[in-house]
């Protein structure tokens, strides 16, 4: 992936992405952004036909802001939100050496990877070139049980010496859910905690 060092090295990140989702989810466009800030603030920004909703989570609170108003962050989007971060694709490569995480091999393609606080997701590794193909989780619901999440990934490519997923295939509950295509993705590039905290 580029070793474990870059890894380490890496203190932000910026990625923006389409996404379309399938005709059984709504069929839906919009352009999505995670951005990361060591040790844990994360702000993510999703628009859809001039509808921009943003969230902020920095530790274990934040706030949600979308066109009807704007509160704090809890629920299920702050559960979505905490589950983000935990799987944030970098972090989750280096989770041998965070303090309160467990990995372990389920099978052998197969890395099971569990914090203290209950987040549990599967990564799933080529065994014979060691690269990983795709994430599973639990996705938490704004109504009834998490949503069985699994994503495949391809089109791997390079930004500061660090290989990244550009295509995303995401299946919910078995049934294919969204294509998701990376368009932009910065590493270190100089991001700001007070930019980050700007509510729209």
């Amino acid at each position: 992936m580029g070793g474990a060092d870059k890894l380490e090295a890496i203190h932000d990140f910026l990625e923006a992405s389409d996404v379309q989702t399938d005709q059984e989810a709504g069929g839906v466009r919009f352009t999505a952004s995670d951005i990361w800030l060591a040790p844990d603030s994360l702000r993510q920004e999703q628009t859809l036909t001039g509808r921009k909703v943003v969230s902020f989570l920095s530790g274990r609170s934040g706030w949600i802001a979308a066109p009807e108003g704007a509160g704090p962050l809890a629920g299920a989007p702050l559960k979505q939100a905490q589950g983000e971060l935990f799987r944030l694709y970098f972090r989750l490569l280096l989770s041998d050496r965070m303090e309160g995480r467990t990995v372990n091999a389920v099978d052998d393609r197969t890395i099971e990877i569990v914090d203290a606080a209950g987040q549990t997701a599967r990564l799933v590794v080529d065994p014979e070139s060691g690269m990983p193909r795709g994430l599973g989780y639990a996705l938490a619901s704004a109504s009834g049980p998490p949503l069985e999440t699994e994503e495949a990934w391809s089109d791997f490519r390079e930004t500061a010496g660090v290989k990244i997923p550009y295509r995303i295939a995401v299946t919910r509950n078995g049934l294919k859910f969204a294509d998701v295509t990376v368009t932009d993705c910065k590493i270190n590039s100089g991001l700001k905690l007070e930019e980050m905290r700007k509510r729209p």
